[in-house]
């Protein structure tokens, strides 16, 4: 009986410890953990809703948001508000922080830092990453053709990342069916589709093909390294690496001051002392450059200090010589009658000579450069106004209307001056494509109801119960059913023959 009971004691343990193993979400293994191309965490997030098919909103709200402890956050999220923080998602911000820590607890599992630039918060500052998603047409379309798991890499997401490395064309970072930028976080967030119109991301035949450059090269080398070693190190660097990495440099290249180590980077030297000191950190694009002046890439200045440098010191700029003056005299009336007048110090700088020397000996030729410099440049910010409001009447009677990002990127034009040279105008250009948008999202809302419609009618007609399964393989985009509009239009569908 002891024995028996003894027996049921030891099953029910093991039950119990079976059951206290068990996670709120699948254990779903990242894709490409140790490698250059590892899995982004807002990929993961959208396979690990579609694994439970959920929508991505759901998850958000309902399963992560509970377990973050940043309080705004947790808010948001709760009340489905993704995009303040979308783009916080990837990064090595505390928001990144929230997200891997939650998922790492849901999920049972300790890597998912590695999804992210977490591991490298030490070296790099924040806006590290583009604002909205990009991706390979060429790469999506073999994963699909190959029947492999659908994903898209961190790498693809990296500012300086301009093109794949593999098939040689520039990344897209646009729908090409609805034209919008998507955001890394949304609620029909489904990787490899856009959330706006459900479009496959990889049906674009028509790629920009750029070869990749020396300089393309080294920034590919230096992110893959990083990115597969994310998970491998027990040791990384802290946000005085940087610091520490400059003082030794110094040292080892036997420089005294800061201003020569800057000429020999050729970067600002009040910059240069803000690293050195600690008070800021180099942008990734100003540690890219110091990794290639030097001859090493960032994994290397971060883990072999005994690697040998390659790097050429140059000779510092001779300073201003002394010139008679007479000669200042006839520079300065030289450029007084110019066609195209320069400022006073860009004149300076070009003779060699110093500006309150010029001042003191011949104020009215001075101030006439001064005088006509000034009107030179008011003119030219006319003329740039003109040919900004020109553009933009121009955008407002294309047949097509883009969005004032596109305006913006595509005539070089910042937001900023365009909306303060012509804000009435930007107003338009902007409710144009809103309203074109929201048309094309009606359109495309008709056609997948016809759609679902057709394919009730269809099995119907073939003695076949049409429910969410049999339509839904059915469908082009079987990722649609995740939406409620979609599962509606299928009940109203079923109703209207009769189905209860």
């Amino acid at each position: 009986m002891n024995l028996y009971l003894s027996s049921l004691t030891d099953e029910q343990r093991i039950v119990d410890n079976f059951l206290s193993t068990r996670t709120e979400l699948y254990n779903i293994e990242p894709i490409g953990i140790g490698t250059p191309y590892v899995e982004s965490i807002s990929s993961y997030i959208s396979r690990i809703a579609e694994n439970h098919n959920l929508a991505v909103s759901a998850l958000l709200s309902k399963v992560i948001a509970p377990m973050l402890n940043i309080d705004y956050l947790k808010d948001q999220l709760s009340q489905g508000i993704i995009k303040d923080t979308s783009h916080f998602i990837n990064e090595n911000s505390p928001v990144t922080l929230e997200y891997c820590n939650a998922l790492e607890l849901l999920t049972s599992r300790d890597d998912l830092r590695s999804l992210t630039m977490l591991n490298w918060q030490g070296i790099f500052s924040k806006k590290l990453f583009s604002r909205y998603r990009k991706w390979c047409p060429i790469c999506l379309n073999k994963m699909k053709s190959n029947s492999k798991i659908i994903y898209e890499p961190l790498i693809w997401y990296i500012s300086e990342i301009k093109k794949c490395e593999v098939h040689e064309v520039v990344l897209h970072d646009k729908c090409s069916n609805c034209k919008r930028n998507l955001p890394f976080l949304h609620k029909d967030l489904m990787v490899g589709y856009c959330q706006y119109c459900g479009s496959w991301l990889g049906d674009k035949l028509v790629f920009n093909k750029k070869n990749l450059t020396e300089e393309d090269t080294f920034i590919y080398q230096n992110y893959k390294v990083l990115l597969a070693n994310s998970s491998k190190q027990s040791i990384y660097p802290t946000r005085v690496f940087i610091s520490n990495f400059l003082n030794r440099l110094m040292k080892k290249l036997d420089i005294k001051s800061v201003a020569k180590l800057a000429n020999i980077l050729e970067l600002n030297p009040a910059t240069v002392n803000s690293w050195v000191k600690g008070r800021r950190q180099p942008s990734s694009e100003s540690l890219l450059k110091i990794a290639r002046k030097i001859g090493l890439t960032i994994y290397e200045m971060i883990y072999d200090n005994n690697k040998k440098l390659v790097l050429e010191i140059k000779d510092s700029p001779s300073q201003q010589k002394s010139i008679p003056i007479s000669e200042i005299e006839n520079c300065l009336r030289k450029e007084v009658n110019s066609k195209e007048p320069k400022s006073l110090n860009k004149i300076s700088k070009e003779y060699g000579f110093y500006v309150p020397t010029a001042k003191g000996n011949f104020p009215i030729l001075c101030g006439e450069i001064t005088e006509n410099y000034n009107s030179y440049k008011a003119q030219k910010i006319r003329k740039r106004r003109i040919e900004i409001e020109e553009k933009l009447i121009d955008c407002l009677s294309k047949e097509t209307p883009i969005s004032l990002n596109q305006f913006s990127k595509d005539n070089g034009i910042t937001l900023k001056t365009a909306k303060t040279v012509a804000p009435n105008l930007c107003k338009k250009v902007v409710k144009r494509y809103e309203e074109y948008i929201h048309e094309l999202k009606r359109k495309r809302v008709q056609i997948i109801k016809r759609e679902i419609k057709e394919i009730v009618n269809t099995l119907h007609q073939k003695g076949i119960y049409p429910s969410s399964n049999k339509v839904q393989e059915n469908l082009e985009n079987k990722h649609l059913f995740r939406k409620e509009w979609v599962k509606q239009a299928w009940k109203e569908a079923l109703e209207s023959l009769g189905y209860n």
